[in-house]
């Protein structure tokens, strides 16, 4: 059964994801989640990059490419479909992922 799910990933220029075989990427945001605490020496919160899929994880995996750039970054000229943008560090920093096709 198709579910929404969350696919987390890092910032890096190139991306590998495993999902399956027919996910359907709905959205690309960051979320905030809480970790440690001020006594730990480790922030309180670490804003983590996301893609929500609608997919059904029984279905076989593939793993999907793809390309994140921020603003002003060279893109190859190759086939690249974008889906999404988004912003970290209080809106210094906007990204954007492409899907390599």
């Amino acid at each position: 059964m198709k579910a929404v799910w969350k696919f987390e990933f890092e910032i890096d220029d190139n991306i590998e994801i495993e999902m399956p075989v027919d996910a359907e990427i709905l959205y690309v945001d960051i979320q905030i989640q809480r970790r440690g605490s001020f006594m730990d020496g480790d922030p309180p919160t670490k804003e983590v990059p996301c893609i929500w899929a609608r997919a059904d994880l029984d279905r076989p995996k593939v793993k999907r490419k793809f390309r994140l750039a921020g603003t002003g970054h060279p893109l190859p000229d190759m086939g690249l479909q974008h889906l999404g943008s988004f912003k970290m560090s209080q809106d210094w920093l906007v990204f954007h992922l492409f899907e390599a096709v």
